[in-house]
């Protein structure tokens, strides 16, 4: 399941014809797969919270669909040295830049976390050095 919609994908990555042929099933491959590596660098500073539950950062909307974007011009034959394609591949780049800012903790995307009881953080162990002194 992916963070962006197939109209968000042709509003923020690319026009739906600039896929050429690429059926609309594929499309939405490209965004499933990039769902999954966005939460790659999300699982480690917010295990609790990946998947993402409702609202969406759109940042985190906007990194899915410019890299699916990218995926899905590959398919069609991207060429990173050629005029306007280099746009694709510095948006690409910008995305993988914020996302390990985020995995640093340098960036702060906007993440809500589980309803269902779970902590969002982890509590700190009480610890004991000694018997107690007075009693």
């Amino acid at each position: 399941m992916s963070y962006a919609t197939l109209d968000q994908l042709y509003a923020q990555g690319a026009p739906a014809r600039s896929f050429g042929q690429v059926p609309p099933s594929v499309h939405q491959q490209a965004l499933d797969a990039r769902d999954a590596w966005i939460n790659s660098f999300l699982r480690g500073r917010y295990p609790d919270a990946v998947p993402l539950l409702a609202p969406i950062d759109p940042e985190i909307i906007r990194c899915e669909c410019v890299a699916a974007a990218y995926d899905l011009m590959n398919v069609r034959g991207y060429n990173p040295a050629s005029g306007a394609d280099v746009n694709l591949r510095d948006r690409f780049v910008q995305v993988q830049e914020w996302l390990n800012a985020v995995q640093r903790q340098a960036a702060h995307p906007l993440i809500t976390p589980p309803s269902n009881g779970t902590p969002a953080q982890r509590p700190l162990p009480r610890v004991h050095s000694g018997t107690p002194r007075g009693i």
